[in-house]
């Protein structure tokens, strides 16, 4: 039993005449009864009687009529919904994320979406600013939190914040870092992010000379623990100006006065997807987000122990 069968099963109902059916149908008079015919074998009882003046239904047809109707109205809206479904964006969105979420407001984001699109899967995955540009050409991502300043074809950007960063160390180690060249920066030890990563990059910026390295001592891959340890007086790190000039305030590091590195914050896509619907629902979300979010204290995103 086919759906079409029941619409032709009803609409001649109405109409009374195969003639009529058949018009109303834009279709043809023999299709009309063959597909009456098909459906009456189908369900095992003839549903119309042959009059001088057309076709009446039989008493099962008269009975089915209207389960017909139940039928074919179910369809219909399984039909809109289905497609309020896929407007609602009733799929995954995979979002590549760096830095601290606190910083990338992630969390205003994903709840924002939630609310905005129930239906909608986030798979998030965090790594590193180098890696994001190929998975979003690859299809391993669909969107990501990017840190960096050159423009890639076949990628588009929504810029979020222009950042600077800072050299900052350990408070007593004030009068070797402060007024330091940037050779003297190289004799002292240093907290260094792995390669490839955002903070990586921003090093090689503030020291471009192969020959004018800084001493690289520990590795680290998290915001947070860097500065521990920049606390803790194990060396020096790049760290974002306003998070560097609250900690300055507190008395718990010392700045150095040269100029440091820069990067661009930006919201990147695969150019050719930029009319997918999860995709076009992020960007106007995180744009509003970022236009009218206030920060909190780049202390506190880190949320590192007083003590």
């Amino acid at each position: 039993m086919e759906l079409y069968q029941l619409k032709t099963f009803i609409v001649a109902a109405e109409e009374g005449q195969i003639t009529k059916a058949a018009q109303r149908l834009h279709i043809t008079q023999p299709a009309v009864s063959a597909q009456i015919k098909s459906l009456e074998c189908d369900v095992g009882l003839p549903l119309f009687e042959r009059t001088g003046a057309g076709i009446v239904l039989t008493p099962a047809g008269s009975e089915l009529l209207e389960e017909a109707r139940i039928v074919l109205a179910a369809s219909k809206d399984f039909t809109l919904r289905s497609r309020k479904l896929r407007e609602e964006l009733c799929q995954e969105l995979r979002l590549g994320t760096i830095m601290h979420p606190r910083f990338i407001r992630l969390g205003p984001l994903i709840l924002q979406m939630m609310e905005l699109y129930p239906l909608l899967r986030i798979r998030l995955q965090h790594g590193f600013s180098d890696s994001v540009v190929e998975n979003l050409k690859s299809g391993e991502l669909d969107a990501a939190f990017l840190l960096g300043s050159e423009m890639v074809d076949g990628i588009s950007y929504v810029e979020l914040a222009r950042l600077r960063y800072k050299v900052v160390g350990p408070k007593k180690w004030s009068k070797d870092v402060e007024k330091a060249s940037l050779a003297d920066l190289t004799r002292l030890p240093w907290l260094v992010a792995p390669p490839g990563t955002s903070q990586a990059l921003l090093l090689g910026q503030l020291f471009p000379d192969p020959r004018l390295q800084p001493m690289k001592i520990v590795e680290v891959d998290q915001e947070a623990t860097m500065v521990s340890l920049v606390m803790e007086e194990v060396g020096l790190c790049l760290m974002r100006r306003e998070l560097a000039d609250d900690f300055a305030k507190a008395g718990r590091v010392s700045i150095w006065r040269g100029e440091g590195p820069g990067a661009i914050l930006s919201f990147a896509y695969e150019t050719a997807r930029q009319k997918d619907a999860a995709i076009a629902a992020t960007i106007e979300t995180i744009s509003r987000i970022w236009q009218t979010a206030k920060l909190r204290s780049p202390v506190d995103e880190l949320d590192i122990a007083a003590s």
